[in-house]
């Protein structure tokens, strides 16, 4: 995989905030927030063909640009500041992630696809309880049966990559969505900017991407919560900087609010999540691919995801805290970071999780 330097990287991410600053602004997420689709197909066009967003994370062999998480962490930590609507997180990020984590000899097709922009894709992981996904090889190829939920822009992905666990093995299979054996159904959550859904599968065809998964998918969801804290912090970012400048121009008592102390002490205390979000993120983001040491890159994604998952909501409720009255109207976009914040505090094990995992892989449990 190619590298990049900080500076190259600060360009890039540059390149990506002008072009979110025209294409994300708080009308078109709320236009699209409203719209069945979600997503807008032309401003997806521009960013796969005038950034390569979808090929960033595809090795060069399937027609990407062989880049690494570190790269698409800063992609990410923008799309979080700006709420695009747009399966970059899924499709781009988490979906293309998952099949670098496999064999490559069976993945390279759909990788080019995706790295075109001619395919969406999907990780379609957690599996309903009492209807976990099953596998049946038939005369006419795989079967899939089962229900998954809390997937992510299924409504418009061409493949669900679904991982199934049988005879102790787990193994990835690919499929299609344009048939009835596969049957979408949108939840009501609360992120209004992402759509999520269940997924039912009756015998569904499927194409078996990786017979040999296990390492694979530890690997990806790793990397997805590593990618998820990106997006928290650019999101974190964001509502600081809305609390700053309203702090500066709302007075009371003939002076701006943020001349009181109170006020001073949950800025800075939201400064130093920030920052601290930044540093870890940053860090962590050089683990998050296939290549890195697994039990080194467990415990990082863990640590990552635990503190972002619990520093981002604190600094968006600051933010509305901050704002008063207005910080609880519909009108503002405190609430659309907030709900963006809280969805992706679940996503891929929130702190509770990661901590807990923590703590066993540190053996700090007690006995």
């Amino acid at each position: 995989m190619q590298t990049t330097t900080s500076d190259e990287r600060e360009e890039f991410r540059r390149a990506v905030r002008g072009f979110l600053a025209q294409a994300s602004t708080e009308d078109e997420v709320r236009r699209l927030m409203a719209d069945p689709v979600g997503y807008d197909r032309g401003t997806w066009q521009r960013l796969t063909g005038e950034l390569g967003l979808s090929a960033l994370l595809v090795p060069e062999s399937a027609g990407g640009q062989g880049l690494t998480p570190v790269e698409m962490a800063v992609v990410l930590e923008e799309t979080g500041r700006s709420l695009l609507c747009a399966p970059a997180f899924s499709s781009a990020a988490v979906a293309t992630l998952a099949l670098r984590c496999a064999d490559r000899s069976l993945t390279g097709p759909v990788l080019s696809g995706l790295a075109a922009g001619s395919t969406l894709a999907t990780l379609a992981s957690d599996q309903v309880p009492g209807r976990a996904v099953t596998a049946a090889e038939a005369p006419g190829g795989w079967r899939l049966s089962g229900a998954v939920t809390h997937v992510l822009d299924a409504h418009i992905a061409d493949l669900l990559l679904v991982p199934v666990t049988a005879d102790g093995r787990v193994r990835l299979f690919a499929v299609g969505t344009g048939t009835e054996a596969v049957e979408v159904h949108r939840l009501s959550v609360l992120d209004l900017t992402r759509k999520q859904f269940r997924v039912d599968l009756s015998a569904a065809p499927a194409q078996l991407l990786d017979d040999d998964f296990g390492a694979g998918l530890e690997a990806a969801l790793d990397g997805a919560a590593i990618l998820a804290s990106a997006e928290l912090l650019g999101a974190a970012g964001r509502c600081l900087e809305l609390a700053v400048a309203y702090a500066l121009e709302r007075e009371q008592f003939g002076r701006p609010i943020g001349t009181f102390q109170a006020v001073k002490h949950l800025l800075a205390d939201c400064l130093s999540a920030v920052e601290q979000m930044r540093a870890a993120v940053g860090a962590a983001a050089e683990f998050a691919g296939p290549e890195s040491d697994p039990a080194e890159r467990a415990e990082i994604a863990s640590v990552v995801k635990s503190y972002c998952s619990e520093a981002a909501p604190r600094v968006a409720e600051t933010l509305i805290q901050v704002l008063g009255g207005i910080g609880f109207t519909w009108e503002h976009p405190a609430h659309l970071y907030l709900r963006r914040i809280k969805s992706l505090e679940m996503m891929y094990g929130n702190a509770a999780r990661h901590r807990a995992r923590l703590a066993r892989t540190l053996e700090l449990e007690p006995a």
